[in-house]
């Protein structure tokens, strides 16, 4: 379970990170980096737990994301997406509403997709079915209405 560091942010543990890092299928999923680096040999971290809803607020902040919804617990896993740190730098100090709406929505996104990846491993369906299965899981709202 994820504990709180000093200055009161989560600290998810190694399995809690992995799963976090599965969400994000390894890369940055507001700029689409990866997560990931090799360099001299040796492959590296390149990412930040960063938080959806910021964990200390601006005031300028607290006034733009009055009327959006708020995670039950701000140092919740649930409130927690891997970002590169470049983009972790720029959400953290310039989290506009239209921002953490944006990153509300891929975490719903990436929760139901987990969800549907656990329900799918439970059921034995055919290998063909469950190809497709795997395709409309990353199809977008829209795209799925269109079909």
């Amino acid at each position: 379970m994820a504990r709180i560091g000093k200055d009161g942010r989560i600290i998810p543990n190694k399995l809690e990170e992995e799963q976090l890092f599965a969400d994000c299928n390894g890369l940055c999923p507001i700029c689409g980096k990866s997560l990931i680096y090799y360099k001299n040999g040796k492959y590296g971290r390149g990412y930040q737990a960063a938080h959806i809803y910021p964990h200390s607020p601006t005031a300028e902040q607290k006034i733009a994301l009055q009327d959006v919804p708020k995670p039950a617990e701000i140092e919740g896993l649930d409130n927690i997406i891997l970002l590169c740190e470049r983009s972790h730098n720029i959400q953290d100090f310039y989290t506009t509403k239209q921002d953490y709406l944006k990153l509300y929505d891929i975490k719903q996104r990436q929760r139901q997709q987990r969800q549907a990846k656990e329900s799918m491993a439970e059921i034995a369906i055919e290998p063909e079915i469950e190809q497709i299965l795997g395709k409309l899981q990353f199809l977008t709202q829209d795209e799925l209405i269109e079909l």
